[in-house]
């Protein structure tokens, strides 16, 4: 007779039975070892305060969260924690307990979407969907806007007809404004540019040698011999502690910083994917954990989320409308002028200048980031 005993550890009685069971077993382990991304809306979320809202995050492949770690972050306040197969109530910033869930049967389908009662407005804003599995991680970024509420009354049709005036006459408004801003900000980065282009031919700029300092790159990340292309890759590499390196975020800083004078380099950013970001950031950046890419948190930089470009800004990134799609971007750091100037290295025409903020002495450091698995960015030669 041909049976399999199951006792703690089960025993194959059977060849045939036991070889299903073993090859059923090996292919559903790797397959809850496999690698994962997630993703998230494309574009914010909207929600009306007083009521309740879902912020969309899920798993692909599609694949059970159960036995996993999720973090929901907003600037520096944990939203929401789960782990351990519970929700953590004890480590949630104080304005978020008692609000905050996630759907334990959405867990189980590979869902880490949040929800959130009885919307605030301060709850407007940037958030991030960190998912952890062992020591393969990744995250999301997403974007909540919060509305207000109002009722159509005794008269709908009259109230809608004066929403429709109100917005159509906001809308001419707000496109008029917008051009002039962006007349003003022609004009301004136009004489900014003037400006460089006569400071090039008084001072010629000092092209830095820019090369990425294995010891403060994130295991994900895979720097050639002669380092200066940044792959990033499937699995985390294992390499030495250090105290620089950073453990959360897939960045890695150049080699060399500057606290003085003119300094550019290129990088190409063409195989860079949807997920990737260039600038500077100070030799003080946070490298543990999650944080904001942002000046205030000593970082300078553009780049992209979910295939849109984007300036790294705070509270949430800014959409950065482009005429033409740049191949490689030029990053000139000069502390002359107290700027940080991100142009197209092959037009040069400007992208965008951010003004500088710096305790006194302190070097600034060619910074990247790539959060998109088999992409690469390059500094060109």
């Amino acid at each position: 007779m041909w049976f399999l005993s199951f006792c703690g550890n089960f025993n194959i009685k059977s060849p045939l039975p036991g070889f299903i069971m073993y090859f059923t077993a090996s292919v559903v382990q790797k397959l809850e070892a496999a690698p994962f991304t997630l993703v998230g809306p494309a574009s914010p979320v909207a929600a009306v305060m007083g009521q309740g809202i879902v912020l969309p995050c899920s798993l692909r492949p599609r694949r059970s969260a159960t036995n996993m770690t999720v973090t929901w972050t907003r600037v520096a306040d944990v939203v929401h924690h789960y782990g351990s197969r519970q929700d953590q109530h004890e480590k949630q910033g104080p304005s978020y307990r008692g609000r905050t869930g996630l759907s334990k049967e959405g867990l189980a389908s590979g869902s880490a979407a949040l929800s959130i009662s009885t919307v605030r407005p301060a709850d407007e804003g940037q958030y991030i969907c960190f998912v952890q599995d062992g020591s393969d991680h990744e995250r999301a970024t997403l974007t909540l806007e919060v509305a207000a509420p109002f009722s159509l009354g005794v008269f709908p049709w009259m109230v809608a007809l004066i929403v429709t005036l109100v917005a159509w006459m906001g809308s001419l408004g707000l496109i008029a404004y917008l051009l002039k801003a962006k007349a003003r900000q022609s004009t301004e980065w136009g004489r900014k540019a003037a400006e460089l282009e006569w400071r090039r031919r008084i001072m010629p700029i000092q092209k830095a040698d820019v090369t990425w300092d294995p010891d403060t790159a994130h295991p994900l990340l895979r720097l050639s011999a002669d380092g200066r292309r940044v792959e990033r890759g499937e699995a985390p590499q294992l390499l030495p502690q250090r105290p620089g390196r950073f453990d959360t975020e897939r960045c890695v800083l150049g080699g060399e910083g500057f606290a003085g004078g003119q300094h550019a380099w290129a990088v190409e950013v063409a195989e860079g994917g949807h997920w990737w970001a260039v600038g500077v950031a100070a030799g003080s950046v946070r490298r543990t954990g999650s944080f904001a890419f942002c000046p205030e948190g000593k970082i300078w930089a553009v780049g992209k989320l979910m295939g849109h470009h984007r300036v790294f800004t705070a509270p949430h990134p800014t959409p950065l409308p482009l005429d033409h799609i740049p191949q490689r971007i030029q990053v000139l750091l000069d502390h002359a002028t107290g700027q940080v100037v991100f142009s197209d290295a092959d037009s040069w025409a400007t992208i965008f200048i951010f003004p500088l903020s710096l305790s006194a002495g302190e070097s600034l450091y060619p910074w990247l980031w790539l959060g998109e698995a088999g992409t690469h960015l390059e500094v060109c030669i």
